[in-house]
Order: C-alpha cells, then sequence, then structure tokens
C-alpha cells in the first residue's frame, strides 16, 4: 500500500517528484529479487504476480521519467 502512495502522492502534490522514480525503481528490484527467490524454489506457478508488478514498475519508471523532462521542458 505504501509502495502505491509513494507513486501516486509525488507526482500529483509535485513535492519531490524524484522519490516516485525511486519508489518504482526499488519496486521492480523487489520483483526481481521475489522471482528469483520462486524460481530457485522451483514455484513456477507463483510468479504471474511477479512479472505484473515488473512490467508496471518498469512502465512507471518510464512513465515518471519523460513525464519529467517533458514538465521541464515546458517551464
Amino acid at each position: 500500500m505504501r509502495g502505491a502512495l509513494g507513486l501516486i502522492l509525488p507526482p500529483l502534490t509535485a513535492i519531490a517528484v524524484g522519490l516516485a522514480i525511486a519508489v518504482a525503481v526499488a519496486l521492480v528490484v523487489l520483483q526481481v529479487c521475489a522471482l528469483a527467490l520462486h524460481l530457485r524454489r522451483g514455484e513456477v506457478g507463483l510468479i504471474g504476480l511477479n512479472v505484473i508488478s515488473i512490467v508496471l514498475g518498469g512502465v512507471a519508471v518510464w512513465l515518471s521519467t519523460t513525464w519529467r523532462q517533458r514538465t521541464k521542458r515546458q517551464k
């Protein structure tokens, strides 16, 4: 829940926007580690949520960086 708030609130409030990028990168790293753990344990059926989280975290990083660059150009 807190991770989701860390992704949503900084861009909406325009306070510490770089924090959203850091949270998204941390989410991707955490999910990659969780994916590796599941694969090491042979729990292949449980990696679906990890893959979805990695993709969504990657999209959040990409959108945060492109949105940040776009707002800098408009100023």
